[in-house]
């Protein structure tokens, strides 16, 4: 996918030439240009059908109507077009692929190559219901009744006050331990969740497969984050998922989790006195 590339471009032509901060700001990025573009002509395809909303429904549409693509924690955007993508898809090819094979499809990089150019295609044959020999649906069809739907489980799910729909309600970040399968080892194991910022394929990268559920539960990212002015070294920074141990009983097991989630980097220790000045210092000599 090319949608983190895009974006990449886009910032970096806009901070150069760079500094520290300026590339925290980039590596921080929530926005989706693709997804901004999806959901514009989603918001397309309903106004034109003509569609009787009711009042909620004709809220939600606004509120994504103008969507930049943000990710951010207090996003409700997001909340709402993931639901209503999903909906969309499902429509579109669950009675061509059946629901095995679509879950698949859901877990693979050819999914986010082909939906932004499929729901842009008013004459798909994707759009037509195999399963109403009576009927051809149309994209005005699917789409509508996905925008509904969406729409009618998130009120369920989150109330029906559209401004709470927040994304930090429904994306998390977490990190499971083989322990983790057990009840009483998972408080000690288990990392997270944490509500999270970014989404698929963001500069900031919190993936997730779509689904109806109402959950999105990031299952990869940044491994770590790193920042280094080469013309000081000394003061380059990092950032991990979990911790520097990977000793349950360790103070570094999981300190950088929080931090993490909430975009923050740490000093690196790259000066020799620094660390050896450290009062907590694990030193490996040989037999």
């Amino acid at each position: 996918p090319q949608t983190r590339a895009k974006r990449i471009k886009q910032r970096l032509s806009e901070e150069f030439p760079t500094s520290v901060e300026n590339m925290k700001g980039v590596m921080l990025d929530n926005v989706s240009l693709t997804e901004s573009e999806v959901s514009a002509e989603i918001v397309k395809v309903i106004r034109m059908s003509g569609s009787v909303l009711s009042d909620l429904e004709e809220d939600a549409l606004d509120v994504i109507s103008d969507w930049d693509g943000s990710h951010d924690l207090l996003d409700t955007q997001p909340t709402i077009y993931y639901k209503v993508l999903y909906y969309t898809l499902r429509g579109m090819m669950m009675d061509e692929m059946g629901k095995e094979l679509f879950d698949k499809m859901f877990e693979t990089h050819l999914i986010k190559r082909s939906y932004p150019l499929m729901i842009q295609n008013d004459n798909s044959i994707w759009w037509d219901d195999l399963n109403t020999k009576e009927k051809v649906e149309s994209r005005e069809d699917v789409v509508v009744r996905a925008f509904k739907k969406s729409i009618g489980e998130i009120s369920e799910e989150l109330g029906p006050e559209l401004n709470l729909w927040n994304w930090e309600k429904v994306h998390f970040v977490e990190h499971p331990h083989p322990f983790s399968q057990n009840s009483v080892m998972k408080q000690f194991f288990h990392i997270g969740p944490y509500p999270a910022p970014g989404g698929n394929e963001t500069v900031n990268n919190a993936g997730f497969h779509y689904n109806g559920d109402g959950e999105y539960m990031a299952h990869y990212g940044p491994a770590m984050r790193i920042i280094i002015d080469f013309a000081d070294i000394e003061n380059a920074l990092s950032i991990l998922p979990t911790g520097n141990s990977g000793n349950v009983m360790s103070p570094h097991y999981n300190d950088q989790a929080e931090m993490y989630v909430k975009g923050e980097f740490r000093k690196m220790m790259m000066n020799k006195k620094e660390i050896t000045d450290l009062d907590n210092l694990l030193k490996l000599s040989p037999n």
